[in-house]
C-alpha cells in the first residue's frame, strides 16, 4: 500500500502571518525604545534646569548673606550708598567673602547688582556667544533674564565696566522689598523721603526676594541682614 509523503515547508499564507508577527513585535519594541529616550532626554532637561535654578538662587543666598555697609564712589567721585536701588539695575550692593581660589592680590570685597530684563541688548548677547549652552536657550524661545554684574574694583572710573553674568533663564519677574528699623517694608532702598546721607552706609534689616520663573513658579526667600533694635 503506497502512502502520500507529507509536503515540507510553510505555507504562504502561514510566512505571511509569521512576517506580520515579527513585524508588530519590532515595531513594538521601536516604540518601547523610542519613549525611553525620549523620557530619557526629558529627565536630563529637568534635571539640569533644576540646577542651574538651585545654582542661581544659591548665588543669590551667598551675596545677601554678605553684604557689608561699605558705601562707593561713583565715576563723577560721589557717594553711592552701601545698598541701593536707585540707580541703571534693580539692586546695588557690597558684599565680603569674595572668593580667591587662586590667591590673586586684590579687595576681599567685590560691589555686586542685579538686573531684571526680558531681552537681552546686541552688548549683551556678545557677551555670552561662546556659550554655547546659554545661545541654545536663547534660540530655543526662553525670554526674561537675571542677570549678576560684579566690578573689578569698588571705586570706579569711567572705563570700569562690570563683568556681567547670566545666572537664569525664564525669569517673568522679580520683586524686592526691604525692612527698615521701624519694622516697615519699603519698595525701594534707600527709602524715599529719608535724608540721603543718613542710608549712605545703611543697610536694610531684612530683605524679601521674590521670583517668578515660567517653570517653577513663584519662589520667595527672606534674608535677615541686621537685628532689629527692641521696641521702645
Amino acid at each position: 500500500m503506497n502512502s502520500t509523503k507529507r509536503q515540507q515547508g510553510f505555507t504562504l499564507i502561514e510566512v505571511v502571518i509569521a512576517i506580520s508577527i515579527f513585524a508588530m513585535l519590532g515595531f513594538g519594541c521601536y516604540k518601547v525604545v523610542h519613549g525611553l529616550s525620549l523620557a530619557k532626554d526629558s529627565i536630563t532637561k529637568n534635571s539640569e534646569e533644576l540646577r542651574q535654578f538651585a545654582r542661581a538662587m544659591n548665588i543669590v543666598n551667598l551675596d545677601f548673606t554678605q553684604l557689608t555697609p561699605r558705601k562707593i564712589l561713583d565715576d563723577s567721585g560721589k557717594d553711592v550708598p552701601a545698598f541701593n536701588t536707585h540707580g541703571d539695575y534693580s539692586i546695588e550692593f557690597t558684599r565680603v567673602g569674595v572668593p580667591n581660589p587662586l590667591m590673586v592680590k586684590r579687595a576681599k570685597v567685590a560691589r555686586v547688582a542685579y538686573r531684571f530684563t526680558e531681552q537681552l541688548d546686541g552688548d549683551e548677547i556678545k557677551q555670552i556667544e561662546n556659550n554655547k549652552s546659554l545661545v541654545r536657550a536663547i534660540g530655543d524661545g526662553k525670554q526674561g533674564y537675571l542677570l549678576r554684574y560684579v566690578w573689578p574694583v569698588l571705586d570706579r572710573g569711567n572705563s570700569e565696566k562690570p563683568a556681567m553674568q547670566i545666572i537664569l533663564i525664564g525669569v517673568k519677574s522679580i520683586e524686592l522689598v526691604y525692612l527698615d528699623d521701624q519694622a516697615k517694608w519699603h519698595d525701594e532702598w534707600p527709602p524715599s523721603g529719608g535724608e540721603a546721607n543718613s542710608f549712605v552706609t545703611e543697610l536694610p534689616f531684612a530683605i524679601k526676594f521674590k521670583i517668578t520663573t515660567n517653570k517653577y513658579g513663584l519662589l520667595e526667600r527672606f534674608f535677615q541682614v541686621r537685628v532689629l533694635p527692641p521696641p521702645h
